[in-house]
């Protein structure tokens, strides 16, 4: 019996969810094959443990370093991302948001991008590009670009509410 609470082994938010079942948010993790999990309470000894799940690892992205930025562009943004396919993919920085046009009413998509460097392993640049837009908070993701017209969201697993934006000023 496992009562509500959270636990933290390596930052990772974990909780139960009922008497019985424990979850959490796997940490970026770029090895795919087996591995265990242990969930350990507030006094360190161990509460659950998995043992030889299967991980599968795709790319993904969890953090940046800026938030804010000038709309003449230039500033550069470090991501935090991983995955196998990173390195030998054509990726960008993609800003947007969709205005309502104040004479007319019509909702216009307003967008910009600029290309992403793989820096390492876990680490990835692009500059802010040019926003001949309104100032404002827009939307923050990356984009696969591989492969021409199709264009792939790499997927988000950081705290939305501040990561996956950034305003113009």
């Amino acid at each position: 019996n496992v009562s509500a609470g959270v636990f933290s082994a390596d930052g990772s938010p974990q909780s139960a969810t009922s008497p019985t079942a424990l979850q959490t948010l796997s940490p970026v993790w770029t090895y795919t094959g087996s591995a265990s999990m242990t969930f350990l309470g507030a006094t360190g000894l161990a509460v659950a443990s998995a043992v030889d799940l299967v991980v599968a690892v795709v790319d993904g992205w969890s953090d940046k370093n800026v938030s804010f930025g000038p709309a003449k562009g230039g500033s550069k943004i470090g991501v935090v991302a991983a995955g196998p396919f990173l390195a030998s993919s054509t990726l960008e920085c993609f800003f947007s948001v969709n205005r309502s046009n104040a004479t007319s009413g019509v909702i216009v998509l307003q967008n910009a991008s600029s290309p992403l460097t793989v820096e390492s392993d876990i680490l990835a640049t692009c500059l802010s590009p040019f926003w001949d837009f309104p100032s404002g908070t827009v939307g923050f993701s990356l984009r696969n670009t591989t492969g021409g017209s199709t264009v792939g969201y790499v997927p988000f697993f950081g705290n939305a509410s501040v990561d996956a934006i950034l305003t113009f000023r």
